[in-house]
């Protein structure tokens, strides 16, 4: 059960990345979202892919032909990507926090005031 939660989901779709060095990656797609394709090690633009139909899985394959450093551009973007995700994790707006308090103290006395 706690595997499921904290892995993700992947998609029936899959990415085929052929470099200029002759090697060929095969990577599962996780998300596929505002044109990116998010993949476990990079991410890359839809727009820019050859898309053909899997008959055996029932979905998607998107092949791209990149240069060695085109691919590696591609995880730097996944890198920082989630850089910027876990930085709004931990960005704390502490003034807001102390008008929503006094916002519901007149309903917090209230609720007391009916309990007691």
């Amino acid at each position: 059960m706690l595997k499921k939660m904290f892995t993700k989901s992947r998609t029936p779709h899959t990415v085929v990345v052929a470099t200029d060095l002759g090697h060929i990656r095969i990577l599962p797609v996780y998300s596929d979202q505002d044109g990116m394709l998010e993949t476990a090690v990079a991410m890359f633009p839809k727009e820019e892919a050859k898309t053909y139909y899997d008959e055996v899985n029932g979905g998607l394959v998107y092949t791209f032909n990149l240069t060695s450093e085109a691919f590696t551009e591609a995880e730097q973007l996944k890198h920082l990507s989630q850089q910027v995700v876990l930085g709004k994790i931990f960005e704390f707006d502490t003034k807001k926090g102390a008008t929503e308090f006094k916002n519901m103290l007149p309903y917090l006395i209230a609720l007391i005031a009916i309990i007691f």
